[in-house]
């Protein structure tokens, strides 16, 4: 990311603290306490999912708790991983390989799934605990020309569900990227969204939504 990419985002950042709400939400609730009750998906293989993109939890608790995978998120993973590679890489975002600081192992992975078209593997690590693998795997999905209209209504599903500014310095700006990452993925001509939503992310995210729905 540029010097200039960085003043921008820190700039969104303040400009959103000012107009936006900053209620952090409790980091206690993880997602085993919000599990979606997927009738065609064994509880087991949620549970499985959920402890993997969970793992890191106690590295990165300065961040809001990501919401839970989609039961249709779900549904398209237990497809994807039936794949005895594709269940292998997923397998490695655990804690082992959780700081994408300390090596790019996470980044690895999401370029295979991202190669390989695993659009449902890459939704999973959009609410992994890792924020670096968030934003690399968002910055995946914008660049997927299918299942646009998955990708679209499940970014609106963790936008709606997550604060859209936190408090802090280092951790605010990475979390702004974050945001704003997904928001740049909504911002696609197939949907002929406009990209002047202005400064309340609350708005945009109603327009989305009523774009998707026509």
């Amino acid at each position: 990311m540029s010097k200039w990419d960085y003043m921008f985002t820190l700039f969104l950042t303040i400009i959103l603290s000012c107009a936006g709400d900053t209620t952090e939400p409790s980091n206690n609730q993880l997602h085993t306490e919000n599990l979606p009750d997927c009738i065609e998906v064994d509880l087991s293989f949620v549970n499985m999912v959920s402890d993997i993109l969970e793992k890191p939890k106690d590295q990165w608790n300065d961040y809001p708790t990501p919401p839970a995978p989609t039961c249709d998120i779900y549904y398209g993973l237990n497809v994807e991983l039936e794949d005895t590679t594709t269940l292998q890489w997923f397998q490695k975002l655990d804690s082992e390989h959780s700081r994408l600081t300390e090596n790019d192992m996470v980044k690895t992975i999401v370029n295979y799934f991202e190669s390989n078209d695993l659009i449902f593997c890459l939704c999973a690590c959009v609410v992994h605990f890792n924020p670096d693998a968030r934003i690399t795997a968002t910055e995946s999905l914008a660049r997927s020309n299918n299942h646009k209209k998955t990708i679209s209504k499940f970014l609106l599903y963790v936008l709606e569900e997550t604060p859209h500014v936190i408090s802090g310095n280092e951790n605010s700006t990475i979390h702004g990227i974050w945001i704003q990452s997904m928001f740049n993925a909504l911002n696609d001509e197939s949907f002929e969204v406009t990209n002047d939503y202005g400064s309340r992310y609350s708005d945009a995210v109603q327009f989305w939504k009523e774009v998707l729905e026509d």
